[in-house]
């Protein structure tokens, strides 16, 4: 199957070029993520829950972007006629994620008793009929278990799942070093909400500015830059949920009266207190997400948050890594079935879930060898091969006669080394044929002396050497006294070679003294694999 079309639905960031609720764009980010990690790059295509533009007509799947929809109500906004409109389309597929329920009064000691009363409120309102029509979506899931409620009250298919605002920061990397003042998202008091809170906002933003200047304040919208501009206190806006979560990234610590300010926030790992004044404060806790929510309904629970300083985040990395896993692979799987079962064919596959939201960058592939760098780096590859002397040397006078190397030895012990090559690695034996074509006689006692004969060197040695410092692989010894002058020897030095790396070293010497005025003659060398060696 080719990349789909996708419409996503949400509401408008901006108004007359002013910003409008950055949080519905954290949501939009979180969606996008999912299906990113569902079904891969796409085409995408943006529409307004708000108006009524029509949804492109190549439109594969529609997608609603969660928003507070469920409500007590007796009317409905343009949002949720929008949304049961979609439901009701022939695009082939139809898929909202993360539908919310909004109530107050949802901090009692039985939540489910809360959700479950909610729920008959909704199922006699107005409204109700128009989320009735949700059930002509291909999948439906919702954010909190208040909607739960309602839509088994109303007899919907859904699945309970985590707000898709936990997965807006799905791909944002965090930075090693991470600025230590608090962060703060603010909510202006403009907000219907402050009715059911007997505390002054504004009273508890100049408080907590003062406790501790260096907070960090962040406008949402408009209406919070030019309620933070009359307190006087210093802020930052951003024009995305881009922007405002790369800024999260770089933060160890919010204190959020938004929700969609928290969400994000306790995916990158920051300490995380949101204070709640709604039943969407406790979306988090209701599948497991654990952050400090604070009710608000009176002064003393602003007081609470006041004091400076850092706190831990609840969950460690790993349990939110779990947590983050196990929800996401839950989404793919629902939406990939849902995409299959309508359209009959295998979707695309997700990004990996460890970039960027794109696919990999660079996927392993085995490519035909061109031989050309075990060629570089062994002198042969082959199982029997000679070594010239050429790659041999020496300090004492020497010189070279149809390829052979002839050295007239003089006090010093060394006679030749080298030819420091690299063969592969496995059982080996280096063959040697070399001539001492002369050897001078032992000296003697000096008559009448009491001093003892000069020294004269008593062995020959042919050894291999690897490494720094020098590894001994073998060696052979042959007496000197043994040696007869003008006979040709083959020495053969059985090996095992350890590695493919690291060069090879012969050293032919003597030991036990000089050896002054010898001629020695050495042969080109042969090394062969020892099973080679063995079958000649």
């Amino acid at each position: 199957m080719s990349a789909l079309r996708v419409t996503y639905l949400t509401l408008p960031d901006q108004a007359g070029g002013l910003l409008l609720n950055v949080g519905d764009r954290v949501i939009y980010r979180g969606v996008r993520n999912i299906m990113h990690a569902a079904i891969g790059p796409h085409h995408e295509t943006i529409r307004y829950l708000s108006d009524r533009e029509p949804l492109p007509a190549d439109t594969d799947i529609a997608i609603i972007c969660g928003t507070p929809q469920i409500l007590n109500s007796g009317t409905v906004s343009r949002n949720v006629e929008r949304i049961a409109e979609v439901a009701e389309s022939d695009v082939p597929v139809k898929i909202n994620l993360g539908a919310g329920a909004f109530y107050f009064d949802a901090f009692g000691e039985d939540r489910p008793a809360a959700d479950r009363a909610f729920a008959e409120r909704v199922q006699g309102a107005g409204s109700a009929g128009y989320y009735r029509r949700y059930g002509g979506f291909d999948l439906v899931t919702c954010r909190d278990m208040a909607g739960d409620a309602v839509f088994n009250t109303l007899g919907i298919a859904h699945q309970p799942m985590p707000c898709p605002g936990f997965f807006s920061a799905l791909f944002e990397p965090r930075p090693l070093f991470r600025r230590k003042e608090q962060l703060v998202s603010v909510l202006n008091g403009t907000a219907s909400f402050w009715n059911r809170v007997d505390a002054d906002v504004h009273l508890f933003l100049r408080q907590l500015h003062e406790a501790d200047p260096s907070r960090i304040f962040i406008a949402h919208d408009e209406q919070d830059m030019q309620m933070l501009d009359e307190l006087d206190i210093p802020h930052v806006e951003f024009g995305d949920a881009d922007s405002f979560i790369r800024y999260l990234a770089t933060a160890e610590s919010l204190i959020s009266l938004r929700v969609h300010g928290a969400l994000p926030a306790w995916t990158l790992g920051l300490d995380v207190t949101l204070l709640g004044i709604d039943r969407r404060a406790l979306l988090g806790e209701d599948f497991g997400a654990h952050f400090n929510v604070v009710p608000l309904r009176k002064d003393a629970d602003f007081a609470s948050v006041l004091k400076p300083g850092l706190g831990r985040p609840r969950q460690t990395d790993e349990e939110r890594r779990a947590w983050l896993s196990r929800h996401l692979g839950r989404y793919v799987s629902l939406i990939r079935d849902t995409v299959r079962g309508k359209l009959g064919a295998e979707p695309p596959p997700g990004v990996p879930l460890h970039g960027s939201g794109l696919p990999e960058p660079a996927v392993p592939e085995k490519r035909p060898s061109q031989g050309r760098y075990f060629r570089s780096l062994f002198h042969s590859q082959k199982p029997d091969f000679p070594v010239e002397t050429e790659l041999l040397r020496s300090g004492q006078a020497h010189q070279r006669e149809n390829g052979a190397l002839v050295v007239t030895l003089s006090d010093k012990v060394t006679i030749a080394f080298g030819p420091y090559i690299r063969i592969p690695r496995g059982a080996w034996l280096l063959r040697a044929r070399l001539t001492f074509e002369a050897v001078p006689p032992a000296p003697e006692q000096p008559e009448n002396s009491i001093l003892p004969a000069p020294p004269r060197a008593k062995m020959f040695d042919i050894k291999i050497m690897k490494g720094v410092p020098g590894r001994e692989l073998a060696r052979v010894t042959v007496p000197v006294a043994e040696l007869k002058p003008g006979a040709e020897m083959t020495l053969e030095l059985p090996f095992e070679n350890p590695s493919d790396t690291g060069e090879l070293e012969t050293v032919f010497q003597i030991r036990g003294g000089p050896l002054e005025g010898a001629v020695v003659r050495i042969q080109p060398l042969r090394l062969l694999r020892r099973e080679a060696a063995l079958a000649g």
